[in-house]
């Protein structure tokens, strides 16, 4: 009897566990045309298409994370109010990324505004979407 009961618990947790990953959040994809794995040069080489600087970190303690930082001279990202994007890899696959929105000149109104609009642009009803 206590067999059954265990294998009739194994069963209904299984059940639970596949019900429960089914209705999980969804992964967000990663802006810029970019993927999750991608490669450094990928990155770079928009970079490079869009003549924007490229500062590359590469940890001495930690010797499989390359650290990739993007950002125009002035300005914003193309296509973009965000003032830089920064990329984290590990073993040469992108599995962080990070936009940093900032603008030296702009009032803390205008910030606020920015990002009001943003924030209802990506994630409406609090829902989570892909910008």
């Amino acid at each position: 009897m206590s067999r059954h009961l265990n294998s009739l618990l194994i069963v209904a947790f299984a059940m639970i566990g596949t019900i429960l990953s089914a209705h999980g959040q969804a992964i967000l994809n990663p802006p810029f045309g970019l993927r999750w794995g991608d490669s450094p040069e990928k990155l770079i080489d928009w970079a490079a298409k869009h003549s924007l600087d490229v500062n590359i970190v590469l940890p001495g303690d930690q010797p499989g994370l390359r650290r990739l930082k993007i950002q125009p001279r002035k300005g914003f990202l193309p296509g973009t109010k965000a003032g830089a994007i920064e990329g984290h890899f590990l073993s040469g696959k992108l599995y962080e990324l990070t936009v940093h929105y900032f603008d030296p000149e702009a009032s803390a109104d205008l910030m606020r505004s920015r990002f009001e609009e943003l924030s209802s642009s990506c994630w409406p009803s609090r829902r989570l979407r892909t910008c």
